[in-house]
């Protein structure tokens, strides 16, 4: 099984990934929502894609009560300076940070 929330860049590597008869979940297009397909791949190796949504308003609220009560931390991978957003979109594009990148902005 994999899950696929880039989108374009990595469709058709992670289409490959899969054995036969495995599932693909895509969940995000964040490069972009129309990758080349071969259709092949998926109907002569059995493959299974399935479409998923963030969930419902509980899904997302779930957590968030747990992170209102301290209980879990989100990762924060690198907190930088207002002026320094270019760079950190080229490290997120550059796969160079785990977690979120927070933008700090001055008073």
């Amino acid at each position: 099984m994999c899950v696929d929330y880039v989108g374009k860049d990595t469709w058709a590597k992670s289409l490959q990934s899969l054995t036969k008869g495995g599932r693909i979940v895509t969940c995000g297009a964040t490069t972009g929502y129309d990758p080349a397909t071969d259709l092949r791949q998926i109907f002569f190796r059995q493959l299974e894609v399935i479409g998923s949504t963030m969930g419902s308003k509980n899904d997302l609220l779930a957590p968030l009560r747990l992170i209102l009560e301290g209980k879990m931390r989100p990762v924060v991978g690198r907190v930088v300076d207002l002026e320094d957003t270019a760079e950190a979109h080229r490290m997120m594009e550059a796969r160079k940070v785990l977690g979120k990148v927070v933008i700090r902005v001055a008073d």
